[in-house]
């Protein structure tokens, strides 16, 4: 936005996440598959990259929050799908939590949620932290934006429109 460069940070054991094999003294059981969330951090250029703020917040706990500084942070369990676009003072972004996939708008400056909207619900296996997502994890989903229309890939080929202005469905691709 010509002040904060935004950037989704994630742990190295993502990277190296691979689709969890069975092991073969435990039976047929298969290993847990990858848990854990990202975060999605703002730095500003004109403070020589200092971190502007950081969602989900981290506490002197080591754990994030909702609230504090950066209100309407997202507990460490959301997984942000890609860079957000930025427009204006807004960030778009695609967040998935507890298997639903969701555009969250955000302020720009700050982080904090202006407002949401659910775009899918996704089973068990597809969810984020399934053995099925390692793609998904790795590859980088951002929204697009044109004439008040903004384009949301969800993965895996669907792709459904959101009007902005009023926060409404118009279309899905699958």
């Amino acid at each position: 936005n010509g002040r904060l460069v935004f950037v989704v940070e994630s742990h190295p054991d993502v990277l190296a996440a691979r689709t969890p094999a069975a092991n073969p003294f435990a039976g047929a059981q298969r290993e847990p598959a990858w848990q854990g969330g990202n975060h999605l951090v703002a730095y500003d250029v004109a403070a020589r990259g200092r971190m502007a703020w950081r969602l989900p917040a981290r506490h002197a706990d080591g754990v994030g929050r909702t609230g504090g500084p950066a209100a309407g942070a997202i507990d460490s369990a959301s997984w942000f799908t890609g860079a957000p676009l930025v427009a204006g003072d807004r960030l778009y972004v695609l967040v998935e939590q507890a298997a639903e996939l969701r555009l969250d708008v955000l302020h720009a400056a700050d982080g904090r949620l202006i407002w949401s909207q659910p775009l899918a619900a996704l089973d068990e296996e597809h969810a984020i932290t399934g053995r099925e997502a390692v793609g998904r994890r790795l590859g980088g989903a951002t929204p697009a934006l044109g004439d008040g229309v903004l384009v949301c890939p969800l993965g895996a080929g669907a792709v459904v429109a959101v009007d902005v202005s009023t926060r409404t469905f118009l279309w899905a691709y699958d």
